[in-house]
């Protein structure tokens, strides 16, 4: 779990933060005082930092960039699915559940993240409305930075209508959350114009300068989002839901957003002489790195642990979702769990790539 000298290690940060969050709602379903202010803007933030890292100017063509995000993205989605939806299939088969086994699949390729649609891993809705994001930003950002924001807030106010209008039924229908990518492309537009004006090392060198301007902020702004976020109601982006106001849905997600951030920077920046300390910095940056694996494969991980714990304590699996004690324990499992096969996974595209280079070489 060494860190890579390569990455910025606040983005790792952000990242596994995010993802914990994440976790954590998939467990404990009820969104009081504590989970509606992080939910609101969780997954905003990740299409910020997929922005924050866009440059267009590597790929000459849309079809080179597209090339290269389907097979970076949308290659890893289908097999995650799959995998994940045979897992689906043969527990509720072995259990005799009667449910429809082959429609979760033939969903695979619909990718839409509201309703009942992909029941056996819903969170990989994310993936294909990135990619949609990044298709709609590859040509939008072609355009000068002021033309560039224009249009994203005009694209998220088409988003909003999707969601909220009176057709919002029919919106909901559409393939690879179409609806979600024009709602939040406004977020992945602002990590890559952010960006055209400040490197990332130098907004971390920002941040760290005014140390004590980003502690107050923190301090100012994190009552303020759980105050407003508890009257805003329940976020999710995947299943088109903005709260009793996209406005201010849109307000308290760049508010978390701008909390978490200034947050991760100082935490990756505490200079504290312990091995401990170290440890558990390290551990964080490894799953901010592997946030991807650990989002494709925690929904069965922390199923089978809440069955498991529920048959242990002859209980529903409705009661552990809902007590607290059994949520941390399921929590910091499944984060175990998923660690040791992000591990696994990432030692088996190391051995897969020195093979393809090996056959290369010959």
């Amino acid at each position: 779990m060494k860190p890579q000298t390569n990455r910025v290690a606040y983005l790792d940060m952000l990242k596994c933060l995010g993802m914990f969050i994440v976790v954590q709602g998939h467990i404990h379903p009820d969104y009081g005082w504590f989970s509606l202010p992080i939910h609101s803007y969780v997954i905003p933030l990740y299409f910020l930092l997929s922005g924050l890292t866009f440059r267009r100017e590597k790929f000459p063509t849309f079809g080179a960039f597209a090339a290269h995000r389907a097979k970076t993205l949308l290659l890893p989605y289908a097999m995650f699915s799959v995998l994940t939806w045979a897992f689906w299939a043969a527990y509720n088969t072995a259990l005799h559940n009667p449910v429809d086994l082959w429609g979760p699949l033939l969903q695979t390729l619909f990718a839409q993240g509201s309703g009942t649609f992909l029941v056996h891993n819903v969170p990989l809705w994310f993936i294909p409305c990135l990619f949609v994001i990044e298709s709609m930003y590859y040509f939008i950002d072609k355009l000068s930075v002021r033309w560039n924001v224009v249009v994203c807030v005009a694209c998220a106010f088409i988003g909003v209508w999707m969601i909220t209008g009176a057709y919002s039924n029919i919106f909901k229908l559409l393939p690879w959350s179409i609806e979600s990518a024009f709602a939040a492309i406004i977020f992945y537009c602002t990590g890559n114009v952010l960006t055209k004006y400040r490197s990332l090392k130098q907004i971390e060198e920002a941040i760290v300068a005014k140390k004590g301007i980003a502690i107050a902020s923190i301090a100012i702004l994190t009552p303020i989002l759980v105050y407003s976020s508890y009257w805003n109601g329940h976020i999710s982006l995947g299943s088109d839901l903005l709260g009793r106001s996209p406005i201010l849905f849109y307000i308290n997600a760049f508010i978390g957003i701008v909390t978490i951030f200034l947050f991760s920077v100082l935490i990756c920046n505490i200079k504290w002489d312990s091995k401990l300390w170290k440890w558990i910095i390290d551990y964080h940056l490894f799953f901010g790195r592997n946030s991807f694996y650990i989002m494709a494969t925690h929904v069965p991980v922390k199923g089978i642990i809440m069955v498991g714990i529920a048959g242990l304590l002859h209980k529903s699996v409705g009661f552990v979702s809902y007590d607290y004690l059994c949520c941390a324990i399921v929590f910091a499992v499944t984060c175990a769990i998923c660690s040791v096969l992000a591990l696994l996974i990432g030692k088996q595209k190391q051995i897969d790539h020195q093979l393809i280079e090996k056959l290369r070489n010959k």
